[in-house]
């Protein structure tokens, strides 16, 4: 799992990231949520009020571990936005091994409507009739669908928690915005915790993307400059500490502030009794973005459902948290994902702790008509354990 963390022939194209430590998953046979029942032809009302039935995955069967590991790694391509990746992994798949598990076909089939590939997908719909003798699922051309997320302009939020673990994920997302645009900007706002793994990491990152002449912008610094500040203290000449002291430094160069980082090296020289990095800011200088308006996508709970609602990032975790207050009074919490349509690592690992603590607490948990792109990614959090999850038909 998680060899998608290095760019596929990366033997002969140098990365301008670090090498990420790897990461391996406990072994053992996995388990995964069935195949779903056969789908009924939706009629014209459906489709006009963006109806899709689903149906309840327990996870009872298991699949090869080949399959395992193509589905893992495809379910974070996808939640990153690499959709063509993730694409041609999976059909790279079909094409070797046609008898590849049911879900790694039902995902495929979903990237194609997102893309608007229909020959593809009538293609692969024969295909599937022959290999499992059911229906395949339909093409939708009319009334609503699940929409692919629009494309990234050049922008990467930082989560709450720097940790190795997010910031291993974030990186590989990093280094794929800065193949695709000229320049990129990365939101701080979000930023609460800083972990020295993480910052070591980040730091590494941040230094080699600098001397090799690419464009960061950085919203919200002042976030992240005063969680690290935080963790300074003059005198106090702690190892642990010392990459904070270092990517402060770093962000500094960034964002151009000579004043600020000389007389932070006078500390760190101090402090550790070593001579400081060397001011060396980026050739081409971008400054500062300043706080943009975050948009967010309000929930809509009525009675009975709360709402899943677009794409979610580490920068909308807060919207996730209003689910702690619709599931207050209720035993039973159903999540309606109907029409999410995108989660990442970092958001979906936020939405698994608090479906977790709702579970402890004795509350039964429903995701409801969850695609099973977003499914799968569910899946390698071992969501299942903690909650039912029903796909859509």
């Amino acid at each position: 799992m998680f060899s998608f963390f290095k760019k596929k022939g990366s033997n002969t194209e140098e990365s301008v990231l670090p090498d990420y430590p790897q990461v391996v998953r406990p072994s053992g046979q996995v388990e995964v949520l069935s195949a779903p029942a056969e789908p009924e032809t939706p009629s014209t009302e459906e489709l006009e009020t963006d109806f899709i039935d689903d149906t309840l995955m327990d996870p009872t069967s298991t699949l090869d571990p080949v399959d395992v590991s193509i589905l893992d790694e495809a379910a974070i391509l996808y939640a990153n936005e690499q959709d063509r990746d993730a694409r041609e992994l999976i059909e790279a798949q079909l094409q070797s091994d046609s008898a590849t598990d049911i879900e790694l076909w039902l995902m495929l089939f979903e990237l194609y409507q997102l893309q608007d590939e229909k020959q593809l997908f009538e293609q692969l719909a024969l295909q599937f009739v022959m290999r499992f003798e059911r229906t395949a699922p339909i093409w939708r051309d009319s009334g609503k669908k699940v929409k692919a997320a629009p494309e990234t302009q050049g922008v990467m939020s930082l989560p709450p928690l720097i940790d190795i673990t997010h910031t291993r994920v974030l990186l590989q997302q990093l280094q794929q915005l800065l193949k695709k645009f000229e320049e990129v900007t990365i939101d701080c706002q979000a930023i609460t915790q800083l972990a020295p793994e993480g910052c070591k990491l980040l730091h590494q990152a941040l230094t080699t993307v600098r001397k090799s002449n690419k464009k960061l912008s950085f919203r919200s610094a002042a976030v992240f400059d005063s969680a690290l500040n935080g963790k300074l203290e003059v005198g106090r000449p702690s190892p642990d500490d010392l990459v904070f002291w270092l990517l402060k430094l770093e962000l500094l160069q960034w964002l151009d502030d000579q004043e600020n980082f000389e007389n932070t090296a006078v500390d760190f020289a101090v402090t550790y009794e070593v001579s400081p990095p060397s001011w060396e800011p980026p050739k081409q200088v971008v400054k500062p973005v300043t706080p943009a308006h975050l948009q967010t996508t309000a929930f809509t709970a009525d009675e009975d459902q709360f709402a899943l609602d677009g794409v979610y990032t580490a920068l909308k975790t807060a919207e996730l948290d209003k689910l702690v207050e619709f599931a207050k009074e209720r035993s039973t919490i159903s999540i309606s994902c109907l029409k999410l349509e995108r989660i990442d690592f970092v958001a979906a690992g936020h939405l698994l702790h608090m479906i977790v603590q709702m579970q402890q607490q004795g509350k039964e948990i429903h995701l409801r008509h969850v695609s099973h792109l977003v499914g799968a990614l569910f899946r390698v959090l071992d969501m299942h354990a903690f909650c039912r999850i029903h796909y859509r038909k």
